[in-house]
């Protein structure tokens, strides 16, 4: 049976029980396979099993020019080329810790990265907001070696990004550090309205923190909300 008259979205359906080495596989069969397994592969880009290399310079392929730009004072020249795919746009699942642990294995030994990284992890956040990936799920963790979320103007600039977040994972041990976290979550309560699951974790409490994750509780359908 030819694969034409099958509906897309029901071999999309397929392909979502595949594992992600069998999905890699389909990438080689053909284009129709190539475009079908691409946005399932990159559902959670960070959390899959691509090498460190490979998802980083991808993702850095997806940048426009400005974001380009914004990266040569830190000494980050980029050889643009046009991506296969909008890879960016297909992002379901993003979580900042393991952003950062791709990044700092991408990199080079450097004697001082800090604002480099910061850096690079403020355009990878801006192009899957710019993007509006419609993001599903949220993670952020934050200890005392973490490195913080980027400025609050690429949420309230690109909303819609996240407006239809399902799942927020939290786990923060607080410091006063973390004050672009504390205006992520702040904005979260007027963008996201349908968090169904919500994980928290936190060292220790303070207004700060505690307000704007109580405005999203409140804002959320509490009757479907687990936590």
């Amino acid at each position: 049976m030819p694969l034409s008259p099958l509906p897309e979205e029901n071999f999309n359906n397929i392909l979502s029980f595949l594992n992600r080495s069998t999905l890699h596989k389909c990438l080689f069969v053909n284009r129709y396979f190539c475009k079908l397994s691409i946005p399932i592969i990159w559902r959670n880009p960070f959390g899959n099993s691509c090498t460190n290399g490979l998802l980083i310079n991808t993702l850095l392929k997806c940048l426009n020019e400005d974001e380009i730009s914004s990266l040569i004072p830190y000494g980050i020249n980029i050889n643009h080329q046009t991506p296969l795919f909008e890879y960016e746009t297909f992002v379901r699942k993003f979580d900042h810790c393991y952003c950062v642990i791709r990044i700092l294995s991408w990199l080079p030994p450097m004697v001082d990265q800090y604002f480099i990284i910061q850096k690079l992890i403020d355009v990878i956040y801006h192009m899957l907001m710019r993007a509006r990936s419609n993001m599903k799920e949220f993670v952020i963790f934050l200890d005392h070696e973490s490195y913080n979320l980027p400025d609050i103007s690429n949420v309230t600039t690109y909303s819609s990004g996240i407006a239809n977040l399902k799942y927020l994972e939290v786990e923060i041990m607080y410091d006063i550090r973390w004050q672009n976290t504390i205006k992520f979550l702040s904005i979260l309560s007027k963008v996201c309205n349908g968090i169904v699951k919500f994980k928290l974790w936190i060292l220790q409490t303070n207004k700060e923190i505690i307000t704007p994750i109580l405005d999203i509780i409140k804002s959320q359908p509490i009757n479907n909300m687990s936590t």
